[in-house]
């Protein structure tokens, strides 16, 4: 059981440095609003030797009618979002 997360903005692309950080403090990472840069940040994580079986959860529409939470893996990620139609709803958490 993790007794640590960390929240960082997610349209922002995050440097290295700063990934590099996240994974050191071996908490939970909660990325709002981050789908636009989910690919700079799985690949980032990755090069920098992060686990690939990771837990990612896609939460859509949050507090809505329509919510939809989409669970995964880092390694999967990608495929996902364009197994669920391609398109991940405004606002993602």
């Amino acid at each position: 059981m993790r007794r640590l997360f960390t929240v960082i903005s997610g349209p922002t692309p995050v440097s290295d440095a700063d990934l590099s950080h996240l994974i050191g403090l071996g908490g939970i990472i909660v990325v709002l609003m981050g789908i636009g840069t989910v690919r700079q940040m799985v690949v980032g994580f990755t090069r920098l030797g992060t686990w690939d079986e990771i837990p990612v959860a896609i939460i859509e529409r949050r507090f809505a009618n329509g919510q939809r939470a989409t669970i995964c893996t880092l390694y999967r990620v990608h495929d996902v979002i364009y197994e669920v139609g391609g398109f991940v709803f405004p606002p993602p958490l």
